[in-house]
């Protein structure tokens, strides 16, 4: 479906106006990829790591990317490679053999070739040029070296991301192992997105680079209009001030809907039962690509398993999203114990109905004239500078006595004639594009705002749920 303007209704950061809502998770299911291990001796045979998936119109298929790893015998002698695979609907992948890279003696395999050994990250986006352009983040130039500090003369590891590198076709890359780091700072997982013509880095840092309270990681940004020449900004992103816990891996971009970037930001917790540190990741949004914000920030969303399962030690977001009929997934992948070295990697998707990853529903407060009947409102930024056909919600929940109303303002708020709550006809029904209707037949006019009333009865907080507001 196409549309032409969309809003995602539990970024009330961006609403016009918001009244008695609360913004809350839609807990996904967390399954296992249709993307096995060739088996023993190959080099994913421990570890499937995703980076990026995307869909590429050209082909008309899903692309993966992933960080994969062989058997652990108790070093890393054996490098990370990146791996490439294909699909359909985005859960059942493909490993074509693309014949280009020797491992073991053998060219049997789906390694991509043109990239550094020890790649500790697969971040890739299809450009406007048609090709595809990777953070080339080298594990292999970590290597501890004297730095002096002017206070402490700790020793510091050299920088990981090297630069950029290009492919026509995804499988073969052209980069310049010889360059200078494009990044003259240790700075690890490197995230890659654009927005409009600026491009930019996201990755973890942690001090003396950057001037954190505690000393702690936290998530950095690089911005570069050429892919050469990088600018670091000020802002950066951290857990609770970091006080508590770390970033971890940087923030993946997921999907952009409407104005609002959707990513998944990596923390770090201690876990008693592991040998080392596990990790969650939180829904994050943002307008501009550099500052992002948690919807709900007490609330972890994609949540590790019980020990000693598949993702008992931890989860690790990928980059990227599919959609297969009125299903979507984002991706990531699953430890068994945490962030050791010998732990493996699960390739997983987090699966839920479309775009139906947290919504706005009515906020329950309990008071002495508590009368049993909920009221919340929210108006989205003008909806339309153009002719449009209809307003559309993805919405659900409407079990009991709950609708939702929908009219339409201006700028100012004020209500268009024709257009008001009480012209509105009811919405109770349940769906992913449920059209809003009024009493009569006016045409929409050119430009509005959209307010959309939520009615319920009880205690249920969530009841009705709003996820999406779109024209088309």
């Amino acid at each position: 479906m196409n549309y032409q303007t969309f809003f995602l209704a539990s970024d009330f950061q961006l609403m016009a106006e918001v009244e008695n809502l609360h913004a809350r998770p839609e807990y996904p299911e967390q399954i296992q990829l249709d993307l096995p291990s060739d088996g023993p001796g190959t080099f994913d045979e421990r570890r499937r790591r995703i980076g990026t998936v995307l869909y590429d119109p050209r082909i008309r298929r899903y692309r993966m990317w992933y960080v994969a790893s062989g058997a652990y015998n108790g070093t890393l002698a054996d490098g990370n490679h990146i791996g490439y695979a294909e699909s359909d609907d985005g859960f059942h992948w493909e490993k074509p053999e693309v014949g280009l890279y020797e491992y073991h003696g053998s060219r049997r395999n789906n390694i991509v070739f043109g990239l550094p050994d020890r790649m500790d990250s697969a971040s890739v986006l299809l450009d406007s040029d048609g090709k595809f352009k990777m953070a080339v983040m080298n594990a292999q130039v970590l290597k501890s070296r004297l730095q002096a500090d002017s206070s402490t003369h700790v020793r510091l590891p050299e920088p990981a991301f090297m630069g950029i590198a290009e492919s026509i076709d995804g499988v073969q890359w052209h980069f310049d192992s010889d360059a200078t780091p494009a990044i003259q700072e240790k700075f690890e997982i490197g995230r890659l997105l654009k927005e409009g013509d600026c491009y930019i880095m996201n990755g973890q840092q942690s001090y003396p680079y950057i001037n954190h309270p505690n000393g702690n990681r936290c998530v950095v940004f690089y911005r570069s209009t050429d892919l050469k020449h990088w600018e670091k900004i000020s802002q950066y992103y951290s857990f609770d001030n970091g006080k508590y816990d770390q970033t971890h891996c940087g923030i993946a971009p997921c999907l952009k809907i409407g104005a609002t970037h959707v990513g998944l930001a990596g923390r770090f917790y201690e876990a008693p039962e592991l040998p080392e540190q596990s990790f969650e990741a939180d829904l994050v949004y943002s307008h501009d690509g550099c500052e992002w914000v948690p919807p709900f920030p007490a609330s972890t969303w994609l949540r590790r398993g019980v020990p000693g399962a598949w993702n008992g030690g931890g989860v690790c977001q990928g980059q990227g999203y599919a959609e297969d009929g009125d299903t979507m997934y984002f991706y990531f992948s699953g430890s068994n114990c945490g962030n050791d070295l010998s732990s493996s990697y699960t390739p997983a998707a987090a699966r839920f109905k479309t775009n139906r990853f947290a919504f706005a529903g009515i906020a329950v407060y309990w008071d002495i004239g508590y009368t049993g009947i909920r009221h919340g409102m929210l108006r989205t930024p003008v909806a339309a500078r153009g002719p449009i056909g209809r307003i559309v919600l993805n919405c659900t929940n409407f079990t009991g006595p709950g609708c939702l109303r929908v009219s339409l303002t201006d700028e100012s708020g004020n209500t268009i004639p024709h257009f008001s709550t009480g012209d509105s006809l009811p919405i109770t029904q349940d769906g992913i594009a449920v059209p809003v209707l009024w009493n009569h037949s006016f045409s929409l006019p050119e430009h509005f705002s959209i307010r959309v009333d939520f009615q319920g009865k009880g205690l249920c907080p969530e009841l009705p749920k709003l996820y999406t507001i779109a024209t088309i």
